[in-house]
């Protein structure tokens, strides 16, 4: 805790007896017991649109609750910190802002981005992301031949025009859900509504993925789907940035030789088992 004299707006007036610790407080306080990538997370969930939910489900595990406002800026943050008088963990702090980005919306897309980003001495690929979810919008001259007006991007190069899209099993066909729900209808020999209800879902999202990469794809977008399979295993997340590296060749006309050739080294690829993992605290990372 803080034992100093707090700026005016570092805590929320609920009602007379009852305040919130704002979120630029909170990074601040967190600032001197986490890792800079740790807090680069931290910072853009809270400058995202998803959140941890209060209440675990039935499996005591703790859900996302996605389509959230976010609840700060990297801006105000760091304007918090410029003229905060403590000293421990702002030098983290400032190594956070400065990887951290506005507009995630799934905590994989976070992982992603990260990952992509960060320089190789940290274990990232040293590719510097335009934005996430930004919005690009179709000419004029051609919305009559596209579905859509705008679209919203995972991860975006803007330099490369390449898009990496995150598919999670949860708003995508789980063929474990799917082998359930058949067998609950089997059983009970008959049309189960839940059953008629999840497909139609399934069937018209898969529907609307496909129609939006034909779209994007139309429009001049390199579009590079990415799955959770990805993020867990060092070879396919190469594969990714492999792709997205061929795109900068393509569209600027020089080569990577030594980036690509790096790959190889033992240093490097350690490193990168070891941010995939500190950006999945628990989960089995293959090399």
């Amino acid at each position: 805790m803080l034992s100093r004299d707090l700026p005016a707006d570092a805590l929320v007036r609920v009602d007379p007896t009852l305040y919130f610790v704002g979120p630029e407080l909170i990074v601040l306080q967190m600032a001197s017991q986490r890792s800079d990538v740790e807090l680069a997370q931290i910072i853009m969930e809270l400058c995202g649109s998803y959140t941890p939910s209060p209440v675990p489900d039935n499996n005591g595990k703790t859900p996302c609750l996605y389509k959230v406002p976010p609840v700060t800026t990297i801006a105000r943050i760091r304007a918090y910190v410029d003229r905060f008088r403590q000293r421990g963990g702002k030098q983290v702090l400032y190594s956070a802002l400065g990887m951290a980005l506005e507009g995630a919306a799934s905590p994989a897309e976070t992982n992603l981005a990260l990952a992509m980003s960060l320089p190789r001495s940290m274990g990232g690929y040293g590719l510097p992301i335009s934005s996430i979810n930004a919005s690009v919008s179709a000419p004029d001259d051609e919305r009559n031949n596209v579905g859509g007006d705008s679209y919203a991007l995972d991860v975006f190069w803007q330099d490369a025009y390449a898009d990496l899209e995150y598919e999670s099993t949860e708003y995508h066909l789980d063929p474990l859900a799917a082998a359930s729900l058949v067998a609950a209808r089997d059983e009970r020999d008959s049309a189960d509504p839940e059953v008629v209800a999840w497909r139609r879902e399934r069937i018209a999202k898969a529907d609307a993925d496909r129609r939006r990469m034909r779209d994007l794809q139309y429009l001049g977008l390199l579009v590079i789907p990415v799955t959770n399979f990805d993020l867990l295993s060092v070879h396919r997340m190469d594969q990714v940035a492999r792709a997205l590296v061929r795109r900068y060749e393509q569209v600027s006309t020089s080569t990577m030789n030594e980036w690509r050739d790096a790959l190889d080294e033992k240093v490097w690829r350690d490193s990168r088992l070891a941010l995939l993992q500190k950006l999945q605290p628990g989960a089995k990372i293959l090399a």
